[in-house]
């Protein structure tokens, strides 16, 4: 498995979903997240026309082209590495979604045989700090709901100046500045 092929835990979208399409899946996925299925290479969820609700849990190694597509689409959950800093995260995620949730403790990632990746000392090899981005209100709704029940334990941080509109536009002389 490539160091950068981490299946989706299935708890986590199932308390986020239904979903209506993953974009970003093998064929050979130990799990299903969705109805729609965009299957790497064969399909691909960067140019294949959608409508929904979607989940994306890209390679953690190229996240612009999958944040650039749900910036776009503006109605799902993206599952990426924290890196808040990078140029990506500053273009297609802070203008454009409406939160992030912040899970408390890393996530157990999967294989393509349904268990929990292991290390080469046989311990769950976790992935770095993961967050979900929340583009649209569905997605914020679900996330919200699954933190009050108990399903996903983290912080849910809004990202007022999505919601507020003109009222709290961030500066953008700032952004992107290196």
């Amino acid at each position: 498995m490539a160091n950068d092929t981490f299946y989706t835990p299935p708890e986590i979208t199932k308390v986020l979903g239904p979903f209506d399409w993953d974009l970003c899946t093998d064929l050979d996925a130990p799990f299903r997240h969705a109805t729609y299925y965009c299957y790497r290479p064969e399909r691909d969820g960067l140019e294949t026309i959608i409508d929904g609700y979607v989940w994306c849990n890209p390679p953690f190694s190229k996240p612009k082209p999958w944040a650039m597509r749900m910036a776009r689409h503006n109605n799902g959950v993206l599952l990426v590495l924290a890196n808040v800093t990078a140029g990506w995260f500053q273009e297609y995620v802070l203008p454009h979604a409406l939160g992030l949730f912040f899970p408390s403790k890393r996530w157990n990632f999967y294989g393509k045989d349904g268990t929990v990746f292991k290390g080469s000392n046989g311990r769950p090899a976790m992935a770095r700090d993961t967050i979900l981005v929340l583009y649209g209100q569905t997605a914020m709704r679900m996330c919200h709901g699954a933190v009050e029940s108990g399903k996903l334990s983290g912080t849910i941080v809004p990202l007022y100046h999505n919601i507020l509109g003109d009222l709290c536009q961030p500066n953008k002389s700032r952004v992107n500045q290196g």
